[in-house]
């Protein structure tokens, strides 16, 4: 099946960049199957869309039509449920005196890794699924 082509929306505050990526659109959209690019320092987000900050530059690629929505909401959602089980029982095993006194230190320490990782996972987790909730756009007369 011919993969679709995606708009990709750049925000671009530098001139000296601006006008480099800009020199580079053409390849730019056959390299990465773009059929429109919008570029600028006044670039907002598109709904539903994918980011990514490369230096000073923010991208973002609308994800409607690429992926079904609420498929990939529910997916983030199963995974945020097993991560915040996860992290529950980590805790739990941080509460426990017992297994503070009685388990190995780098046991301990291992653990107290887990629970941070699965607290950077479930903000990042919580951020992608935020960001693919359906909005609505601000008007301004």
């Amino acid at each position: 099946a011919p993969q679709k082509k995606i708009e990709a929306f750049l925000k671009i505050r530098k001139k000296d960049q601006l006008k480099t990526i800009d020199a580079n659109a053409t390849y730019i959209r056959n390299l990465a199957r773009v059929s429109r690019i919008e570029m600028g320092p006044d670039v907002g987000k598109p709904i539903s869309s994918a980011s990514a900050v490369i230096g000073e530059i923010e991208i973002w690629v609308p994800l409607k039509g690429l992926i079904d929505l609420n498929k990939e909401r529910k997916r983030i959602m199963r995974q945020i449920s097993r991560i915040e089980e996860e992290l529950k029982r980590a805790k739990k095993k941080l509460k426990n005196k017992e297994f503070l006194s009685k388990a190995p230190e780098k046991v301990v320490t291992k653990e107290r890794e887990k629970e941070k990782e699965f607290k950077e996972r479930l903000k990042k987790l919580r951020k992608n699924l935020e960001s693919l909730q359906p909005q609505k756009r601000k008007r301004y007369s």
